[in-house]
Order: structure tokens, then C-alpha cells, then sequence
């Protein structure tokens, strides 16, 4: 959202709230192929659970995240049935011990449950329920293979060297009983988080905040791939800024014309 003033004959004042966005962004936490290691899946063994803490300053921002990535280095493609996934905002910077936590009683958010089919490389998974990060805690990654079948494969780690992350596995059963800290090889997954973002228009005619400008100006700016519906607000007062046009269609290529009270204004 931009706010900015402009001189039309009088001080007017004029925002843009943009909806309906269609793009996605990603952040991309890992420092790529450093190692790898059979996590998330933990897939050597016929069912396991693994446990990773993503420190916020990797993650970001506050955001509402829809899918995930992760990068698999076996050069063949395979299939994960029966996977959960569970995200949580949580303070620990590192785990105190290698015990399993009940994603369903510990306050764990599952955002994916059913079966994968993986190539090699990235692989974007969507998620079942968007989850919101909150900015300010860290990030818990919690995955369960319950498929009852090892797979061995081995995806893309960076290395760790604190007790960031714990697993455990077993053959006969999905396990409950304590595993290891930062487990051989000792390495944290690389993940893409993607979400919506809100893009902030751009080459704004007049810049915002600017003031006794042309009144032969047009007001202009560029919204951005993705953006299929805008407001537009005009005012003399920031106390009552008055709704100009509403859900005002992108069309022709990004080019978009905002009819009003003070004449037609083309964005683009």
C-alpha cells in the first residue's frame, strides 16, 4: 500500500489498496547442497518423525505461508505415502532433548497430510491450511513419515552444529520414544517457505508524500505481476480519506483507468 499527495486545484491526498493478488514470493533458507541427508522423511526407515527449529532471521517477516519446498538430491523419482507435516511458532533457539512431541497436544498447526510423489530438485508442496508466522518466533518444522516403507532418499542440507534439529525411526511401528539430537549427518534441510505478499506499487506519478504538483499530472504507478483488482482513495484530510474507486479491474497488460469525481486517472 502507497499513500501520496497530489495538487489537484486543491491539496488532495490519494492511496491504493490492491487486491485479489495472484503472485507468490518465497524465501529461500539454506545455503544450498552443502550435504545430504535422508531428512525431512528420514526415509530409511519404514516410519519415523523428524523435528527442525528455522531461526526467524531466516525466515522473515510475519506472513501467511501456503507452500513448501524441499530439495531432493536422489537422482530418481519417488514416492512418500501416508506424510505429515506440522508447523509451529515457537522461541527455542535449539532443542533440550530428543524426545517426541505430539504435534496433535503440543500446539503444532498440521498443514499437509497425504502422499508425495517427489523428482529430483525443488519440489513445491502445497499446503492444506495456510499457516501464519508470526515474525518474531522462530519457525518448527515437524514432519511424520508414516508410510511403512523405506524409500532412501536423501535431499539437500546445510550444516548444523547445535541440537537444532532431532529424529527417530523405526521398523515395526511409527515411534514415540526419544531419538537423537542433530542426527548423523548433522544437517538442517534446505526449504523454500512460499506466501502472498502485498506488493507495494511502484514509479508512482507524483512520489509519494510530494506535494504542489501539476494538476495536468496524471496519477500513475505500477502494480505488479499478479495484481487483478485495485481501490483507489482520494482526500483533503488524512482523517477522511474518501473512497474514489472501488475494486477497480487490471486490464490491458497492467494498464488500468480509474474513473472519478476528479476526471479519469490511468495506472500502469
Amino acid at each position: 500500500m502507497k499513500f501520496c499527495k497530489v495538487s489537484l486545484g486543491i491539496l488532495l491526498m490519494f492511496f491504493l489498496s490492491i487486491l485479489n493478488l495472484s503472485a507468490q514470493s518465497y524465501v529461500e533458507i539454506g545455503v544450498g547442497n552443502q550435504t545430504n541427508n535422508p531428512y525431512p522423511f528420514y526415509t530409511s526407515w519404514n516410519y519415523a518423525w523428524y523435528s527442525a527449529i528455522y531461526p526467524q532471521s531466516a525466515v522473515g517477516a510475519a506472513k501467511s505461508i501456503t507452500h513448501l519446498s524441499i530439495n531432493m538430491s536422489t537422482n530418481a523419482q519417488k514416492t512418500f505415502n501416508n506424510q505429515k507435516i506440522y508447523l509451529k511458532n515457537d522461541s527455542r533457539v535449539i532443542f533440550g532433548d530428543a524426545g517426541y512431541e505430539n504435534p496433535e497436544s503440543n500446539g503444532y498447526t498440521k498443514v499437509f497430510e497425504g502422499n508425495l510423489v517427489l523428482n529430483p530438485g525443488w519440489n513445491q508442496i502445497a499446503l492444506s491450511t495456510s499457516f501464519a508466522y508470526n515474525g518474531s518466533d522462530n519457525l518448527i518444522l515437524h514432519w511424520e513419515n508414516r508410510s511403512g516403507s523405506a524409500s532412501y532418499a536423501n535431499f539437500y542440507a546445510t550444516t548444523s552444529t547445535i541440537n537444532d534439529n532431532k529424529s527417530s525411526g523405526n521398523d515395526v511401528s511409527f515411534p514415540t520414544t526419544p531419538g537423537y539430537l542433530n542426527p548423523y549427518p548433522s544437517g538442517l534441510p534446505d526449504i523454500r517457505l512460499y506466501y502472498v505478499g502485498l506488493p507495494t506499487p511502484t514509479s508512482e506519478i507524483p512520489v509519494s508524500n510530494s506535494v504542489k504538483n501539476s494538476v495536468s499530472d496524471l496519477v500513475s504507478c505500477e502494480l505488479g505481476d499478479g495484481v487483478t483488482f485495485y481501490d483507489m482513495y482520494f482526500a483533503t484530510d488524512s482523517a477522511a480519506v474518501a473512497l474514489l474507486s472501488a475494486s477497480a479491474k487490471v486490464v490491458d497488460n497492467g494498464a488500468v483507468t480509474a474513473p472519478g469525481r476528479y476526471g479519469s486517472q490511468r495506472l500502469f
